[in-house]
């Protein structure tokens, strides 16, 4: 097995003990940030507990492929790496240091990741009527650090909250895009 694919079978396990080290360090450096930051700084191991939830084991993939595709693979787990690491790591980890080094509105990076993530699953939910991978952690994190989040920056510019919501729900239908496109050419071989 390369190493890409072991990466792609086993990137969770580094959410699930990267999301408890995160947790202690933004304890031991609590006194250091404002509200607005602790908000960006949470954004990463919420969304990493999110994931250990959604992706151990499979769950998400063989939800979305079996609930959307048919049976067909549209999420592949190299898919599930790029969304999951560079992407929403990267996304949720730069909203922090932005957040950090530039102004405490930029957490709002992260922020709208968690805002806009939990509805797609509870949508998922009530759409199909049935429990999806993630929803637990969607609903009992990712709104209320999301909800807190939004308050600690209610006096950051319009354009910022806009600007992270449009990145955001950007990232999101890239995602939904790219099921689109797997399941055409899953029916056009068919």
């Amino acid at each position: 097995m390369s190493a890409m694919a072991w990466l792609d079978q086993h990137w969770v396990w580094g959410a699930a003990g990267g999301a408890p080290v995160l947790l202690i360090a933004i304890l031991v450096f609590l006194g250091e940030l404002v509200p607005a930051q602790i908000a960006a700084a949470l954004c990463l191991p919420v969304y990493m507990a999110h994931q250990v939830e959604e992706h151990l084991g499979g769950r998400f993939k063989h939800f979305v492929n079996e609930a959307f595709g048919d049976g067909n693979a549209l999420l592949t787990d190299r898919a599930i790496l790029v969304i999951n690491v560079p992407l929403v790591w990267g996304l949720t980890l730069g909203g922090f240091l932005l957040s950090l080094f530039v102004a405490p509105y930029w957490g709002l990076l992260g922020i709208y990741a968690l805002v806009v993530n939990a509805p797609a699953h509870i949508g998922q939910a009530v759409l199909l009527r049935r429990y999806n991978p993630g929803l637990a952690t969607a609903v009992a994190l990712f709104l209320p650090v999301g909800i807190w989040g939004l308050v600690q920056n209610a006096d950051a510019p319009v354009a910022a909250h806009l600007a992270c919501l449009a990145i955001s729900i950007g990232l999101h239908a890239l995602i939904v895009a790219h099921l689109f496109v797997r399941r055409s050419a899953f029916r056009t071989i068919v």
